[in-house]
């Protein structure tokens, strides 16, 4: 049979699943390798060598986990922050930012090491924002390149829960400052401090707790820029009017008038309960009266008011009533309902979803404001968005694009208009667009197309917008190799250039690169081994007889354990300890008796010394962290420690 020598032209498959061996009937087979290691495919065809990495610095502790994410200020000023153990560094251009002193500057924050990898960010010019359900949102400001806070989002106004159906009431002791609520049903619990309370047309928030039934607050600014609950208006431009007579026997429509036209910038709204004080006519002093019409200089009160005709004048106080009340809504974010664990920008809003108590809501905040969540019907009013489904969807991840893309635990959602307009509290439309449920893992966006990682954390698939169904689809990316990311996938990262390459730190401590150029059909997957260790620990011994009795080498191992070896007097005897050594002869008789102590403990492993050099491995070391040796005496017995 003749042989045949079929030309390969391009590796833009990548390498192919060993479940492919055979399958000359793709046309993928031709374009594939069985292995692809520390070599990157470009879009072009070909493949070379991965670049070579550089170290920039050691974490501040090596033995716990960090996280790496980008804050990109401009398109010349870009940073890599470095999140460890409740703190983060700055990185820039190869190199740590530091302070005046040249220690590494070093924020504090809330965040554990173990918490790390459940961190949601998005980024505005100068603001990162950034959610954890574990922790109320927080917000990275850098003022200058050396200057770097942390804060919590002072949210305004919400965002809230949804309003009470129940008859338990809410009744505050004060309009202003600090104030005590009082629940008339068992509500609050100690872990609500913080948390926002809706009550008396205004909002407050609770900054004690007391008991189940009273919590102490502190009143917050309203949309209007009024630090109180109720209104209060004290003026000598306001006039009674009677407006039908009692002699007629029809409905009174009476009113009050001010010729000042504050009433609605003072804060009266239709539906408010008043009090009134100060006029002279008796009657005209009004308890508890409702109001039905409210406009800059007219108070239309319900038809149980009779009023007198009476001029303005007199110094007259209208005060909104505080009283008990079923109207009122707490705060959806607090350490009791736990706070939003994905958040992006959309359409000039900021964008939280997914808390503990609403695992499938999305709150949208004011147009243009992000840390205002004010609700109502207006265009640019905050909204609130309940994905609705037969089965909990428990979201995972936003990202913004020509629609807002929702990854549930069971599904992916897009969240747009319902007509050719920006997103409002009115015409918000969510629908379903796949079932196949996303990881709690940050997708990337690559030109139109969102990549996320599948519930399993095995396959990676691309949300994109199909013209012939006229809905996303989120075809599999992983199908011709999908034993790379068989252990799992960690966290993501998109390369632009010099070619499009995602990149994905795997489970298994391994690293794995994908060349994606969907426009030319390109999906390449590609393995990369990166790190290990470097050279060993070496011992170099010189002027031996000089080595004094009780000089120690003491090891500290890749774990953290220390082992110490001590010198001995010199003479050819055996030691008297396993960890003693004797200085002897020569240099190189002495390295073979260090060589003979070392190699004799069961944790090292020892070379044969080449001439007076002794070098030094671990029999087992752990997955991180390095060799060390310190000798007590750097003069005789000189040290490198392993990399």
């Amino acid at each position: 049979m003749a042989k045949a020598s079929p030309a390969f032209t391009n590796f833009t498959a990548g390498e192919l699943s060993p479940r492919l061996d055979g399958r000359t009937d793709l046309q993928k087979y031709f374009n594939g390798c069985k292995k692809l290691q520390n070599f990157i495919v470009h879009p072009h065809g070909g493949a070379s060598r991965r670049p070579g990495t550089i170290f920039v610095r050691e974490v501040k502790n090596s033995a716990h986990n960090v996280r790496l994410i980008p804050f990109e200020f401009n398109v010349e000023q870009t940073y890599i922050l470095e999140f460890g153990d409740t703190y983060f560094r700055i990185h820039k251009d190869g190199g740590t930012v530091v302070d005046g002193s040249s220690d590494p500057i070093e924020v504090s924050t809330p965040y554990a090491h173990t918490d790390l990898a459940k961190i949601k960010f998005t980024q505005s010019a100068d603001v990162m924002y950034v959610a954890h359900p574990d922790f109320s949102p927080r917000k990275i400001t850098r003022t200058s390149h050396t200057a770097w806070t942390i804060a919590e989002v002072d949210f305004l106004r919400g965002p809230f829960q949804d309003e009470n159906t129940t008859a338990t009431t809410f009744l505050a002791s004060g309009r202003t400052g600090t104030v005590n609520v009082t629940a008339s049903t068992s509500t609050f619990v100690s872990t609500d401090v913080g948390r926002l309370i809706k009550v008396h047309d205004g909002v407050t928030k609770i900054t004690g707790f007391t008991s189940a039934t009273v919590v102490a607050t502190a009143v917050q600014t309203n949309a209007d820029g009024r630090a109180e609950l109720m209104p209060s208006y004290a003026a000598t431009t306001i006039s009674a009017h009677e407006g039908d007579p009692s002699s007629t026997g029809l409905e009174h429509n009476d009113r009050y008038q001010d010729t000042a036209g504050q009433f609605v910038a003072q804060g009266f709204k239709v539906g408010q309960k008043i009090t009134v004080t100060g006029f002279t006519t008796g009657n005209n002093n009004e308890t508890s009266a409702i109001i039905v019409k409210v406009t800059e200089d007219t108070l239309l009160l319900a038809p149980s008011a009779d009023l007198t005709d009476e001029a303005a004048g007199d110094s007259v106080t209208i005060t909104g009533d505080l009283t008990a009340t079923t109207e009122f809504a707490l705060g959806a974010f607090s350490t009791t309902t736990g706070f939003p664990s994905a958040v992006a920008f959309y359409e000039q809003r900021l964008v939280f979803a997914s808390t503990t108590q609403q695992p499938q809501t999305l709150f949208f905040s004011v147009g243009g404001s992000f840390e205002d969540f004010a609700d109502g019907t207006d265009a640019d009013d905050a909204l609130t968005y309940t994905l609705g489904s037969n089965q909990v969807n428990i979201i995972r991840y936003l990202q913004a694009g020509r629609v807002l893309l929702v990854g549930t635990s069971g599904g992916e959602f897009v969240v747009t208009s319902s007509e050719d307009a920006p997103l409002s509290p009115t015409n918000a439309v969510v629908k379903r667009q796949a079932t196949y449920g996303s990881a709690d893992i940050q997708p990337v966006q690559v030109a139109n197309v969102t990549l996320f990682v599948q519930r399993a954390k095995r396959k990676l698939r691309e949300l994109v917008f199909d013209l012939n169904t006229d809905s996303y689809q989120a075809p599999d990316l992983t199908l011709l190799a999908e034993h790379i990311t068989d252990t799992g996938i960690k966290e993501m990262s998109l390369q632009q250039e010099p070619d499009n390459v995602v990149w994905c730190v795997l489970e298994n401590g391994l690293f794995a690169g994908m060349t994606y150029r969907r426009e030319e059909n390109v999906i390449a997957w590609h393995e990369h081994i990166i790190g290990g260790r470097s050279g060993a620990c070496t011992i170099t011994v010189s002027d031996y007889a000089n080595i004094a009795t009780g000089t120690t080498l003491t090891f500290t191992k890749s774990d953290g354990t220390t082992v110490t070896f001590t010198s001995e007097a010199t003479g050819s005897s055996d030691p008297s300890s396993s960890l003693g050594f004797r200085p002897n002869t020569n240099n190189n008789t002495t390295a073979d008796n260090i060589f003979t102590a070392i190699n004799a403990h069961a944790d090292f492993t020892v070379a044969n010394p080449a001439a007076a050099v002794v070098t030094i491995e671990e029999t087992s070391p752990t997955p991180t962290g390095f060799l060390s040796v310190v000798s007590s005496d750097t003069t005789r017995l000189t040290t490198t420690d392993q990399t």
